[in-house]
């Protein structure tokens, strides 16, 4: 951004292409007050420099200020006073996934404005001039607010009962070099505009409650399908529950007749809780069963269904040791590392399952198997 607006030695608003070239252009900074020079070369966009090169971060913005003082300027000087903007508004409210909205137009009783108690040092927040809209039986105190950037700024509209507010985005670089063109560029980019309406005749204050009235109308509406789909919901839930009781009592009195009564293999009752087996046959009537053990922190590999000739000389002693009371190994080994050793060897197949019969009948269908078949 370059600064294409300054003031001279009167106060007066000055733009780069109205005066002289060089220092002759005896402006100063609006911010910081320091002499600047004019640049209006070929080259680059026209523009006003600090003369010893002394710009400060918050002299960029000196410029969009004078223009918004001159936009207040011309606002103060409108022939015939301020037109109105249309007072058109959409009222509305979102509830859940509805938007509940109310079409107004306010009429006003003038069509032209004059405001008064101009104040053209204000900040961009703040009025710079007030003015009444008189219905007859109630004025309605309004400010009036211009704001020139990229940017729309909160209002400090509070002691207002509605807020006017002149509206224009910052020019390009280059497109501003003159009083004539700073001008015609707030006519054709500038905007009137309402940022808070009066509630003429309490117009306003009509469609708000019709517009929560249609919200709470939904609100109500949807709670009384809520509770009607809710108790729909707590019967089939109920005639569920009955259903589930009628074939858990059918299962158990099945199984109750069916029931063969089975003694689990020794070494399934030292699998830790709440975990598999892994079974790897090795070929055939060499099986080997991996658990996570319940007794300490690591795992048992357990021969089965059987321990065959030289079981404890099978694996080798950087994986797992052998505890011969138990005819099996254990190991400390993560039961990853373990696993990818025998399956990398397990050519007969392998099993996961946490139902030790399963693992069993695997093992048995090895045992079971003639070495002589290829």
């Amino acid at each position: 951004m370059t600064t294409y607006a300054a003031v001279d030695g009167a106060g007066q608003i000055r733009f780069v292409g109205d005066v002289a070239r060089g220092a002759a252009c005896a402006c100063f900074c609006p911010t910081c007050r320091s002499p600047l020079v004019s640049k209006q070369g070929e080259k680059n966009a026209w523009h006003f420099a600090h003369e010893a090169g002394q710009e400060r971060p918050e002299c960029l913005v000196g410029s969009l200020n004078l223009l918004r003082r001159l936009a207040i300027e011309r606002l103060s000087t409108m022939p015939g006073g301020i037109p109105l903007p249309p007072g058109n508004t959409l009222v509305s409210i979102v509830e859940g996934w509805r938007r509940f909205s109310e079409a107004l137009e306010l009429r006003w009783p003038v069509q032209h404005v004059h405001p008064e108690a101009w104040n053209f040092e204000a900040t961009t927040n703040a009025s710079v001039a007030t003015f009444e809209i008189d219905e007859g039986h109630t004025q309605h105190h309004i400010g009036l607010f211009v704001q020139v950037g990229a940017e729309a700024h909160g209002l400090d509209d509070d002691a207002f009962a509605g807020s006017l507010v002149f509206r224009c985005a910052p020019p390009q670089e280059g497109q501003i070099k003159s009083f004539q063109e700073a001008v015609e560029y707030l006519s054709k980019h500038g905007d009137l505009l309402w940022d808070k309406l009066p509630d003429l005749g309490g117009a306003l204050s009509r469609a708000r409650r019709s517009v929560d009235h249609q919200r709470q109308r939904f609100i109500l509406e949807n709670e009384a399908d809520r509770l009607a789909r809710a108790s729909a919901l707590a019967q089939a839930h109920e005639r569920l529950q009955e259903m589930n009781r009628l074939k858990q009592e059918s299962l158990a009195a099945k199984r109750a007749a069916e029931a063969i009564p089975t003694d689990l293999p020794t070494w399934a009752l030292w699998k830790k809780p709440n975990s598999s087996f892994f079974a790897y046959g090795m070929g055939p009537g060499e099986c080997w069963v991996i658990m996570a053990a319940q007794d300490f922190a690591g795992c048992y590999i357990v021969p089965i269904p059987f321990a065959f000739e030289g079981w404890d000389e099978y694996l080798p002693p950087g994986l797992a040791s052998p505890l011969p009371a138990r005819e099996c190994y254990t190991s400390s080994l993560p039961m990853s590392e373990i696993t990818t050793w025998f399956v990398k060897r397990a050519k007969a197949g392998s099993r996961i399952d946490s139902d030790a019969m399963v693992i069993e009948r695997f093992a048995q269908d090895l045992a079971n198997e003639d070495p002589r078949e290829p």
